[in-house]
């Protein structure tokens, strides 16, 4: 039986009282390699739970933490960082605004801290980081259609990088939103042009949409361009040439 108290201080169990318990939980021990002293380790660590693990001469007892509602803690815990210090930065509101975007929860409060990252006092700055955020919480509440300007906005962006943009037109197609990530993949094209990473990226946007005639054209453009140090990339561009050639969707 594993024991959780709120008294922190006491050592050991000399000094127990029922009073001080805050909850009681049962776990069953295992065999593990000999510890020589005692260890308490995080085997598992997920946003919903996790599982601490004591660990001393050849046992092991593994105890699994959950708690209820633990979005509704982070986002108050998020709400008094954005109160403090941290709001004093735009990356704070842009990063708490992606978080509910990512796990679609929050979201109209999401988007007044995507507002605040681009326009608010003290903090404004528009830049990729910052549209980018206010488009994906724009898509995460379902309205597309605003959330595209963003998108582009953040890809013409004068701080977006080259493979930043790739990175996040592959998300979309692996989400199953091949338009968004084919305007993406254009995007970047226009924005850095007869660069071989926007070649790999219409390579894979025209393969997605069932179009590896053109795919294929353009997975040849990125050879002419790729260096031809980079033995990996070049490596790879030719084994996903075969695949068009053979008529396979490369993502």
């Amino acid at each position: 039986e594993v024991i959780l108290s709120n008294n922190s201080t006491s050592w050991g169990s000399y000094f127990y009282v029922p009073e001080d318990v805050a909850y009681k939980l049962a776990a069953t021990p295992e065999d593990n390699e000999y510890t020589e002293f005692l260890t308490y380790e995080f085997t598992e660590k997920k946003l919903e739970s996790c599982i601490v693990e004591m660990q001393w001469e050849k046992i092991a007892l593994p105890i699994k933490i959950e708690i209820e509602d633990i979005y509704n803690l982070y986002i108050e815990q998020i709400r008094n960082e954005l109160k403090n210090y941290a709001g004093f930065e735009y990356t704070s509101w842009a990063q708490a605004a992606s978080f509910c975007a990512e796990q679609k929860i929050n979201l109209d409060e999401a988007l007044e801290w995507a507002n605040h990252a681009i326009d608010g006092k003290w903090v404004s700055q528009k830049n990729y980081t910052t549209y980018i955020t206010k488009a994906r919480v724009l898509k995460a509440l379902g309205k597309d259609n605003d959330a595209k300007p963003y998108f582009e906005k953040a890809v013409f962006h004068p701080t977006a990088i080259i493979f930043d943009v790739h990175g996040l037109g592959r998300k979309y197609i692996t989400a199953g939103d091949v338009d968004l990530a084919f305007d993406i993949f254009y995007w970047n094209a226009k924005a850095h042009p007869n660069q071989w990473p926007v070649n790999v990226g219409l390579m894979r946007g025209y393969s997605a949409k069932g179009d590896y005639k053109t795919a294929l054209k353009y997975c040849k453009k990125a050879q002419k361009n790729v260096d031809l140090d980079d033995e990996l990339n070049v490596k790879n561009l030719k084994k996903l040439q075969s695949l068009l050639e053979e008529g396979e969707d490369i993502n």
